[in-house]
Order: C-alpha cells, then structure tokens, then sequence
C-alpha cells in the first residue's frame, strides 16, 4: 500500500492548485472585491483562474508535470508575495505549503 502514497502527490497537488483556479474562474464577490481594492482590474480573477487550471492540468499529466511545476511555481510566489504584501499572512500559509510540495511532484513515481 505504501508504494501508492508517492503517486498521489502530484494528483493531489494537482487537485488542490485546479480547484483554487476554479474558484478564480468562478469569481466569487469577496475575491473580486480584494482583487479591486488592490488595484487589479476587473476580470483579473479570469487571468489567475485560467493560468491556475492550466497549471492544474499540467500537474496532473505525466507528460507535462515539469511545466505544471513550473507555472506553478511562478504562480504560487507571486500570489505569496502578494497576499505576506498585504499581511494576509495566513491566507499565505497554503500557497508556501504548495511551494513546498511542488517537488514532491517531480519524484513522485
């Protein structure tokens, strides 16, 4: 059963970084509304959502894992680095947490 765990991961992961671009695509009101207050412009919660799904996809995909680490990766600092910018330090603990498993991703069997 152990010899399972590793492959999980990356689904996982994948899972996890799909469902919040999801949530983005979705745009619900409290997103949109932080998005504006920090001067993003309207529909900039598409943007993040279909680069996020996209990184998603490329997670879940043996063939394109390295890419989806990769968009990730770029995605997942710069939605940290903006949420510690505006002391929404525990909004921020997922997003360091995905950081941290991204590579978990790439030795995964």
């Amino acid at each position: 059963m152990m010899h399972e765990i590793p492959s999980l991961v990356p689904q996982l992961v994948a899972l996890v970084i799909g469902g919040g671009g999801l949530v983005h695509l979705a745009g619900p009101r409290p997103l949109r509304q932080l998005l504006a207050e920090w001067g993003y412009g309207r529909g900039f919660n598409w943007v993040t959502g279909a680069f996020t799904v996209a990184a998603g996809v490329f997670l879940a995909l043996p063939q394109l894992r390295i890419w989806g680490v990769v968009l990730s990766a770029f995605l997942l600092f710069g939605t940290t680095v903006l949420l510690l910018d505006h002391r929404k330090y525990l909004f921020a603990l997922p997003s360091i947490l995905l950081l941290g498993a991204l590579p978990l991703t790439l030795v995964a069997s």
